[in-house]
């Protein structure tokens, strides 16, 4: 009888690792010990017998549960370190992207204030232009005040051997008159 309870254990506990190995092992010695004991005094021996093939199969049951199981705790164990690579690709990639977010951002920044400068420089020189062609206008009603009549640009002939005439037409105002 109790390799029989054993036996049973041994199967019940064979996802266990050694524990049902153990008792597997011990139903299946008990069972048989007992076994010839009661052959030797000539009484019937079938709970013994039915205890040491339980245990054999829970030696067996034993076995497979102990690989099964140690599958199971690798299996886990595989599973916990796939998901520490794929958290760590997660934050590698998080960080790519705010890297690559902060660059776009000072891109488009400095974009921004290279269109800025550029305009600044545009209204600059429309400034500059109108300030020049009111300058311009100024002159030349100084010029038609002065000479009684419109103006423009005469450029006198120049002597030869002498440099080329220049054709700026503030060319001898307010100088003495050359004597020939």
């Amino acid at each position: 009888m109790p390799a029989l309870i054993l036996g049973i254990l041994s199967i019940v506990l064979c996802w266990v690792p050694i524990v049902g190995l153990v008792l597997a092992i011990v139903a299946l010695v008990v069972g048989v010990r007992r076994m010839r004991r009661l052959n030797e005094q000539g009484r019937p021996s079938g709970l013994e017998l039915a205890g040491a093939l339980i245990g054999g199969f829970g030696i067996l049951s034993s076995i497979l549960g102990t690989i099964v199981t140690a599958g199971a705790v690798a299996g886990m164990f595989a599973f916990q370190r796939h998901e520490a690579e794929v958290d760590e690709v997660r934050e590698r990639r998080a960080r790519q992207e705010e890297v690559f977010r902060q660059q776009l951002e000072d891109q488009q920044r400095a974009a921004g204030e290279a269109l800025r400068e550029e305009e600044e420089r545009r209204d600059e020189l429309r400034r500059r232009a109108e300030g020049a062609a009111l300058e311009a206008e100024a002159l030349r009603r100084a010029q038609e005040a002065t000479r009684g009549g419109p103006s423009w640009p005469v450029t006198p002939p120049a002597p030869t051997g002498l440099a080329p005439p220049s054709n700026d037409p503030l060319q001898g105002l307010g100088q003495p008159a050359a004597s020939p």
